[in-house]
């Protein structure tokens, strides 16, 4: 087997600010809230890694985003710093420009927050990802470890990029 197969690949995106709207609010269970987004600014959209991760910028009740521009560079953040936190994104639907994210809830914290009290038409600023890694799946096997936050992650690829493996077989003395 070639080396080449078993080496990480980093992949680099175009970083892009987004406002997004809600369209839909799941409750998969009282701890775990699916949050369907969408908005023209996903015109663009890539996240190829499974692992890859967006920022989320969640506005206070009632305002709009608050987000970083552009800079020569990088991002310029305006003062004061708006809240921001790492999201794996569950899913991206390229045709219907929706994107799904998992939010844990319980506990707390400005996103937690927003999450709480979205509905739909309520808006969420996103950016990224700025790139993304491509894992090697030639592999015999592969451990795949995460708490309910690893979740989109997993179910995104993680243990789909796995080889298939015959069931193991248990027997009793």
């Amino acid at each position: 087997m070639s080396e080449s197969l078993r080496i990480p690949r980093r992949v680099r995106h175009e970083l892009k600010f987004r406002t997004l709207s809600v369209v839909s609010v799941e409750d998969l269970t009282p701890t775990y809230r699916r949050i369907v987004l969408t908005g023209d600014d996903l015109e663009g959209f890539v996240s190829p890694g499974f692992d890859d991760h967006v920022k989320v910028f969640p506005p206070r009740p009632g305002e709009a985003p608050v987000m970083p521009t552009l800079g020569p560079d990088g991002p310029v953040f305006p003062e004061p710093r708006p809240a921001a936190r790492d999201y794996t994104p569950r899913a991206y639907d390229p045709a219907t420009r929706r994107l799904t994210l998992d939010f844990v809830t319980g506990h707390g914290g400005p996103a937690t927050e927003w999450a709480m009290t979205a509905a739909p038409g309520v808006q969420l600023g996103v950016s990224g990802p700025r790139g993304s890694t491509l894992v090697p799946t030639a592999f015999a096997d592969h451990v795949l470890i995460g708490d309910e936050t690893a979740l989109p992650a997993i179910a995104r690829g993680g243990w789909r990029n796995c080889p298939p493996r015959p069931a193991p077989r248990w027997s009793s003395p």
